[in-house]
């Protein structure tokens, strides 16, 4: 089992991106003090999560979001390429647990001892609700989705299975 980090209420977990729509690599980012951890995702991670946390944060009670307006910090070097991630609202604590497991890697001759690498993360309701946010504005602005079949639609056109 690979190394695991935990942030209790961190200062910041925000989401973000870097290049063009059709070409961007999303992170999660996480500040606590001084230590800054950057994880890479998918853009359908970021959205997912987003909604979810959204949701949380309005049935557990109306907060304002805590929004975070520095975006991500540099340098972007992620520890790891995230594959599940796991979210459990804690009702008592008005707070959410979100575990962040990564991707496996093959070929199973690579050094056990960096796989299976987490980080867990629980933040209040008002970062949540922010995370929301971001997370929400960031999909938009990537391209627009095929009004048939919901496929991104690059600046130069779309071959749309359902025009077949």
């Amino acid at each position: 089992m690979g190394e695991s980090w935990t942030f209790d209420r961190p200062d910041r977990f925000t989401c973000g991106c870097v290049g063009e729509p059709g070409q961007r690599t999303f992170y999660l980012q996480v500040r606590d003090g001084r230590s800054l951890f950057t994880l890479q995702v998918e853009k359908e991670q970021v959205r997912v999560l987003g909604q979810y946390l959204g949701q949380v944060a309005q049935q557990l009670g109306g907060v304002e979001p805590d929004r975070d307006v520095v975006g991500l910090a540099e340098p972007l070097d992620p520890t790891f390429v995230v594959g599940d991630v796991g979210v459990a609202a804690d009702d008592d604590d008005r707070a959410v647990v979100i575990v962040l497991e990564e991707l496996p890697w093959w070929p199973e001759d690579e050094d056990d001892d960096e796989r299976g690498r987490t980080v867990t993360v629980t933040v209040p309701l008002d970062q949540a609700a922010a995370f929301a946010e971001v997370a929400e504005e960031l999909v938009r602005a990537g391209r627009p989705p095929c009004p048939l079949c919901g496929a991104p639609v690059d600046p130069g056109g779309h071959a749309c299975p359902r025009w077949n």
